[in-house]
């Protein structure tokens, strides 16, 4: 559902000619698998795929579901679908962040990617502790932690975008 704002936000800017839209999911293999939203307002979040759980581990309940098209990034950057490995990754997708690392061993060791910001809610263990391990193996430290302060009380005090950069 945020695909219209995120066109409209492109063309906007006059930006068209410049960034490719890829509306299919980052996962940890070429997959087709559930698309589960948990609300329908454009521009909302808590939406996950090929899972059947959260940003914080727990089970995601779904008010809209839909079959689709999932990718590894190294895959999309060995088809070509990507043309370039980026220097600067931004992952904020509620609940897989370590599996969309997991399809992405060969951009994480690329000296091209200098920079990864990576939001994590550090209560689901799993998550944190895989993306920890994940990116130091591939000789990320991790730089900056923080989160709003609007976030200091309730569901989101122990989520944090962490900075990382290759030592």
């Amino acid at each position: 559902l945020n695909l219209r704002l995120l066109s409209l936000n492109v063309s906007d800017n006059g930006l068209a000619s410049r960034i490719i839209i890829v509306p299919s999911p980052l996962t940890e293999s070429n997959e087709i698998a559930s698309f589960r939203l948990s609300m329908l307002d454009e521009g909302g979040s808590m939406s996950t795929f090929g899972q059947d759980f959260g940003h914080d581990g727990s089970p995601l309940q779904s008010v809209l579901e839909y079959d689709t098209i999932g990718m590894t990034l190294d895959f999309m950057l060995a088809s070509g679908l990507v043309s370039e490995t980026p220097s600067l990754i931004k992952i904020d997708v509620d609940g897989i962040e370590h599996l969309i690392l997991r399809g992405a061993e060969k951009v994480l060791a690329s000296q091209s990617l200098r920079s990864i910001l990576i939001e994590v809610n550090e209560e689901f263990r799993e998550l944190a502790q895989e993306v920890r391990r994940i990116l130091e193996a591939a000789e990320f430290q991790m730089m900056e932690r923080e989160h709003s302060g609007m976030f200091e009380d309730g569901a989101f005090s122990h989520t944090f975008n962490q900075v990382w950069v290759r030592g």
